[in-house]
């Protein structure tokens, strides 16, 4: 099974451009017994003609999870 939960606000800086706070949490679990892993982070979103180019920036932020940044790239469609 999965669950997951996804929150993220949107403030547009230029024409194209927005950033980006958002916190995500969720798990996989066959029995029901796994935890949540939580994260949270910072994001650069571009607009350009077929969609949008995103960069995040985000830590875990559950314990045990440990304290590593990660960067996240990718693109969807027109929003």
């Amino acid at each position: 099974f999965l669950n997951v939960f996804s929150l993220e606000y949107r403030y547009q800086i230029a024409t194209n451009w927005k950033v980006a706070t958002f916190a995500d949490t969720g798990r996989t679990f066959i029995s029901g017994h796994e935890d949540f892993h939580t994260g949270a982070g910072l994001g650069l979103r571009w607009k350009f003609p077929v969609g949008v180019l995103a960069f995040d920036l985000a830590r875990p932020v559950s314990s045990g999870d440990g304290d590593s940044w990660r960067i996240h790239i990718y693109m969807s469609s027109l929003q």
